[in-house]
């Protein structure tokens, strides 16, 4: 994928989006920039469809699941085991 820019770096709907713009071309927001690599823009046709908002379950707590160990392997760094794998968000 010669010469395409990507700077996310995470997205996701529980996480948010990562955006790392120390990978952006340098000078690219700058006159005289060289952009001849870039990829034209492309056109397209109106549509009649309407957008509509995503009408789905929202995000909500499940389950608090209770810290079982709190442990420190290096200073400054603490681990929280929660007894179990688990996938969310820490509030």
């Amino acid at each position: 994928m010669e010469n395409e820019r990507f700077t996310d770096t995470f997205t996701s709907i529980y996480g948010g989006e990562d955006y790392d713009a120390g990978k952006e071309q340098t000078g690219w927001n700058q006159a005289g920039f060289d952009d001849t690599q870039w990829k034209p823009a492309i056109v397209v046709m109106a549509t009649e469809k309407q957008l509509l908002p995503e009408e789905d379950h929202p995000v909500k707590v499940m389950e608090v699941l209770p810290v079982q160990r709190i442990s420190q392997p290096q200073p400054g760094i603490y681990m929280y085991d929660f007894g179990q794998n688990a996938s969310g968000i820490i509030d």
